[in-house]
């Protein structure tokens, strides 16, 4: 294997140079973090931090994914049979794990910050390591193929279990799940690990939305750049037409999700955000009627009332009620302090204002996954 340096990192996309070649024992001896996973190229990648800080101290590093691409010091490859064979010998699958899937801006990385303050737990959040085979190295109908496939099946445990090992034995895990990934790895994942507990984080969808909007400004212009190629041809041909429209629509579990692109096509941030959160949500309600137990958590109950939601939860996974004082702490703090999307950047922004146009698309978007209307109090199944 080998170990690769690089002057600047931007977006998805390293510059690299040989360094060093380096051995197995040494590698999982050092604070590294999974970057992704291909299949074409057989290869598994993993990056450490500038100083060597902690890639999972998740108060200092919210979002694993974004770190990774910005703070990472140097690229690591592994061939992927060693990967797995590496794995193999991994005994993690009788850890307590909460695996937290959740729709965006609706507390889930405060919940992250509040686990990785409890004693006796570690966090991942938000660790993207499959999403390049799967959207970058398919296409078409094939990337829904390939996420139901036993190669994707092993990946997908893969590099789940070798985030488990990251921590003390005696540890249990929280995963903060990456939004524009994670739904992909559910049926594979669950079968997996006897002591996994699943959550969904959510909250009502208008709220949601606009939070979206006014926090991550970011996408503004990727959505609509992405909308104005959708108008003049609907294939998918281009890997960011590809990662946009799949991250958004969801579509492994509810594959007819993607026809919502057909129905009305979205034409700005708000709409696809709409695609996306009634993708997942649908989705959720599709694995829980197939049987999967997934306990739901709704933000806007945490903001009325975070004792009595945050004990529910606890009592749900096992933690002592002692805790709750802890976590009540943590979760008084802004859990994207100094980020771009933090609460105090997004309330000094112009807020998010929707067109008539807009709001007719917004309409069918909705009732394409059974709403009637954009304003309702919306509760999910097994919400605690």
């Amino acid at each position: 294997m080998s170990n690769e340096t690089f002057p600047q990192i931007s977006y998805f996309t390293f510059l690299s140079t040989h360094s060093e070649f380096i051995t197995l024992d040494n590698l999982m001896k050092l604070p590294i973090s999974l970057l992704c996973l291909s299949k074409k190229k057989r290869q598994a990648y993993f990056v450490d931090f500038i100083n060597h800080t902690d890639p999972y101290r998740v108060r200092k590093h919210s979002i694993l994914f974004r770190c990774q691409r910005k703070l990472a010091k140097h690229l690591y490859t592994l061939p992927l049979d060693l990967f797995y064979e590496y794995v193999s010998t991994l005994d993690v699958v009788n850890r307590r794990i909460v695996w937290l899937q959740h729709t965006a801006r609706c507390g889930s990385t405060l919940w992250a910050q509040v686990f990785g303050e409890l004693p006796g737990w570690s966090v991942v959040s938000e660790c993207q390591y499959i999403i390049h085979s799967l959207l970058n190295e398919h296409e078409g109908d094939n990337i829904i193929a390939f996420s139901k496939s036993a190669e994707f099946k092993r990946m997908a445990v893969a590099g789940f279990k070798f985030n488990m090992s990251r921590f003390p034995p005696d540890h249990s895990v929280f995963v903060k799940g990456a939004t524009l990934q994670d739904m992909s790895l559910l049926q594979p994942i669950r079968g997996s690990f006897p002591n996994l507990k699943i959550l969904l984080s959510y909250r009502n969808l208008l709220p949601s939305a606009y939070s979206h909007c006014n926090a991550l400004t970011v996408h503004r212009l990727n959505a609509q750049a992405i909308s104005a190629q959708m108008e003049r041809r609907r294939t998918l041909d281009d890997y960011y037409q590809r990662f946009w429209v799949y991250c958004h629509c969801q579509p492994w579990i509810y594959s007819k999700s993607l026809d919502t692109i057909d129905l009305v096509l979205p034409k700005n941030q708000f709409e696809w955000y709409l695609v996306m959160r009634c993708s997942i949500t649908h989705s959720i309600r599709a694995a829980q009627d197939r049987g999967i137990d997934i306990k739901c958590i709704k933000y806007d109950h945490m903001l009325k009332n975070p004792r009595e939601t945050i004990t529910a939860v606890f009592d749900y996974i096992g933690i002592d009620r002692c805790l709750v004082e802890c976590a009540l702490r943590s979760a008084s703090q802004d859990s994207q302090k100094g980020m771009s999307f933090s609460q105090d950047n997004s309330v000094k922004r112009k807020p998010w204002v929707v067109s008539a146009e807009s709001m007719k698309r917004c309409l069918k978007i909705v009732q394409f996954f059974g709403h009637s209307e954009l304003e309702f109090d919306m509760e999910m199944p097994s919400t605690l």
